[in-house]
């Protein structure tokens, strides 16, 4: 019995057509590392009754435990890569793959179309005949000439050198043939001797009807309503393969859907399923987002036909028939990485994601002329306009005031008031540079006049309404810009968000004068979030979307929960606040605990969801007790939650969402200083405990690793 090995839904097709030209049903093994499809996409596929069985291959296991051991082998000598040998991967990959394939016959053919997973691994050693599979789209000889390993795969180089791990690229002795959809003039030997040309649509042809059936069947796809004039936009994970960064990707994207908007053209994005960047962003009354959890071929089994297909490269053009045309930006077929990465660049030159950042502007000082200039981004295809949120009647007093030309002035000023201070420590650097750019550049400033500083004040008299941006921040003067550039550029370089969350974190002193570094609430813990506008980072379409219907606090959250698997969440940033909203409290136990008891009295329906805002409730009071010098040096949120919140079946619900918080905060924290882990985890140990005590915490398997942290030992450089 064959087998096939696939992990893209393109490879899935090719799989389809392929197995439906065996006497025999062959079993499927679709790889989770790369889409991480769910078991109803699995379902489908075994329902048609193409394959003998469906099974879902996945790396998760020990697998965290493997990447951790390669990361020690960094720079290790050739004697001590030998004295590891295959073991790691004996160790790690044998007990995951040998249950995956326990049913496979290892005997027969086996269908392999990547080689660049740890599967491969178990594949070339325990079966004895493997067929290399392209994906039918002409890309083999692309996929010679453009790939490295990625990330902690990086690290398998010196093992595949000394013969410990399989060499990629289907250059192992196992491998007997390679399908091509193509044959290439200018493959070595090797390919020659091994390969096999059988086209894709001549395979498909041999059971179109049975290979039309099955494709609807998995994907079952709902019309989209398409007019006229319309054009089917293909999008690609650019960034993901590192042909460029998020930003650069972004910003493609938006060039060309652009383009097709001044052709009179409705876009049709279908984002591609393995894209990291939220593609949600692009929706607007030009431009519908479909779907990306199918292949874009299934449109040449409907009855919907799109005006152009349009795309930057994607191979998919190749065979689509959906469309009366085609524009492909890059047609090259003999590249390498770099040709990719300058197409990219010449398209969006002179393009720039553009970001407004309103700034609470109350008073006229030197520091906050520093923090205003310095929020101006200095990074490559980022432009940020500034408005100056100022009382009314003060415009042509602060426009003096904040005028360029009293830079160098402001500057020194400034310095005096901090030297010698931490402050002045952080800042030397920038005030150093700050003093000559800006006769470099040109910032965008508008001093607008509020009536008040209260944030959804500032929304209907200043943001509401406006146009021809990517973001928008609504920031306290105190921010300090560098920082917070620096942190927004790092995040969009990676991934596109609609929604930036930052954890605010600050340094407070006690009634001891002691310092407490506290995390403030965002605004967000779990999936809950309050409908707080400052200190995040908003996309225009979240502002579209929310000025569609009533702009209020509520509706924003709700429009925001829509986005909460997006949502991008820091602990390291450090950001001012105001804590003078705490001062007028000076009960906070009771004026809390009112808060608590109205939010549970005012329950209308047993399935309403209140424990976001209950959570929200404790947090804040947390942050009083810190603030007010009310609570001792090292206060945990769990003892918080047992003062304020009497039954507890509400206090259950409460530790589930600061664990869940808490453990997912973590999962994105770059931090690996021994003090900060240290500190990271004395911290949530209490909520831990509370949180396993009633039964929350079972499923998560980092638990006990995680309390294992509390005996951290710094590990011994090695020579």
């Amino acid at each position: 019995m064959k087998s096939l090995v696939a992990m893209t839904y393109y490879q899935l097709m090719h799989s389809i057509a392929l197995a439906l030209t065996f006497e025999e049903k062959p079993n499927l093994y679709f790889s989770m590392d790369f889409l991480n499809p769910d078991e109803v996409l699995l379902e489908r596929i075994a329902d048609t009754g193409v394959f003998n069985e469906v099974r879902g291959i996945t790396w998760r296991g020990e697998f965290p435990e493997l990447v951790k051991e390669l990361r020690k082998t960094y720079d290790m000598e050739e004697d001590e890569i030998d004295a590891l040998g295959s073991s790691l991967f004996e160790k790690y990959l044998e007990p995951q793959y040998e249950e995956d394939f326990e049913n496979a016959d290892k005997s027969d053919e086996i269908f392999v179309y990547n080689d660049f997973q740890y599967h491969y691994y178990y594949i070339c050693k325990h079966f004895d005949n493997i067929v290399g599979v392209e994906d039918g789209y002409a890309s083999l000889q692309q996929q010679i000439g453009i790939h490295r390993f990625k990330g902690d795969k990086e690290r398998l180089e010196p093992f595949i050198e000394k013969g410990y791990y399989p060499e990629p690229l289907y250059r192992h002795e196992k491998v007997r043939k390679i399908i091509s959809s193509v044959d290439f003039e200018d493959l070595d030997d090797y390919y020659r001797s091994k390969l096999f040309v059988w086209d894709y649509k001549d395979i498909v042809a041999q059971n179109e009807d049975k290979f039309k059936k099955a494709l609807l069947q998995i994907f079952d796809v709902e019309k989209m309503g398409i007019t006229g004039n319309s054009s089917l936009y293909l999008g690609q994970p650019l960034d993901r393969s590192r042909y460029c960064n998020a930003v650069e990707n972004y910003l493609l994207c938006r060039k060309i859907i652009r383009n097709e908007n001044d052709e009179g053209l409705q876009v049709y994005y279908k984002p591609h399923p393995a894209e990291r960047n939220d593609p949600r962003m692009f929706g607007s009354e030009k431009a519908k987002v479909l779907p990306k959890d199918f292949p874009v071929e299934v449109f040449n089994y409907r009855d919907e036909k799109f005006d152009r297909l349009v795309t930057f490269g994607s191979t998919g053009a190749s065979i689509a028939t959906c469309a009366k045309e085609s524009k492909v930006y890059f047609t090259k077929t003999d590249f390498d990485r770099q040709d990719v990465t300058d197409a990219v660049r010449e398209q969006i030159e002179g393009e720039k994601l553009s970001i407004n950042m309103f700034i609470k502007v109350k008073e006229m000082t030197p520091e906050t002329y520093v923090n205003v200039y310095s929020c101006i981004f200095r990074k490559a295809y980022v432009r940020t306009s500034l408005y100056l949120l100022i009382p009314e009647g003060k415009k042509a007093e602060y426009e003096e005031y904040f005028d360029k030309k009293h830079l160098k002035n402001r500057v020194q000023e400034y310095k005096r008031t901090i030297k010698g201070s931490k402050e002045g420590m952080l800042w030397h650097k920038e005030l150093g540079w700050i003093k000559t750019w800006l006769d470099r550049y040109d910032p965008y400033i508008e001093f607008c006049e509020v009536s008040s500083y209260d944030d959804w004040s500032i929304y209907r008299e200043v943001i509401h309404g406006r146009t021809g941006y990517d973001y928008l921040m609504l920031l306290e003067e105190g921010n300090p810009g560098f920082t917070l550039t620096n942190e927004i550029a790092g995040s969009l370089r990676a991934r596109i968000h609609p929604i930036i969350f930052f954890r605010l974190q600050t340094t407070i002193l006690n009634a001891s004068n002691r310092p407490v570094n506290i995390a403030l609430n965002p605004g967000y813990l779990g999936d809950h979030y309050n409908g707080e506008l400052i200190n995040k980072v908003w996309h225009r379409e979240v502002i579209r979307r929310l000025e569609e219907g009533e702009c209020t606090k509520e509706n924003l959250a709700i429009l925001t929960a829509d986005y909460t698997g997006y949502i991008r969440k820091r602990e390291d940033l450090t950001l001012s606040i105001n804590a003078d909203r705490y001062l007028d409290i000076e009960d906070g136990k009771s004026y809390y605990g009112e808060l608590v008891e109205q939010i549970i009295r005012e329950r209308t329906d047993e399935s309403e969801d209140i424990e976001g805002r209950l959570a929200n409730v404790v947090y804040d009071y947390y942050d009083w007790l810190v603030v007010s010098g009310k609570s001792p040096f090292t206060l945990f949120a769990s003892v918080v939650v047992e003062d304020l919140i009497e039954d507890e079946a509400y206090q259950f619900e409460v530790y589930k969402i600061f664990a869940d918080a808490m453990l997912k905060d973590r999962a994105v924290s770059n931090s690996r200083g021994l003090i900060q882990e240290i500190n990271y985890y004395q911290g949530i140990k209490p909520i831990m405990d509370k949180a396993v005590d009633v039964g929350l915490l079972k499923g998560i398997e980092n638990v006990e690793r995680a309390r294992r942290k509390l005996h951290l030992t710094r590990r011994r450089k090695r020579k």
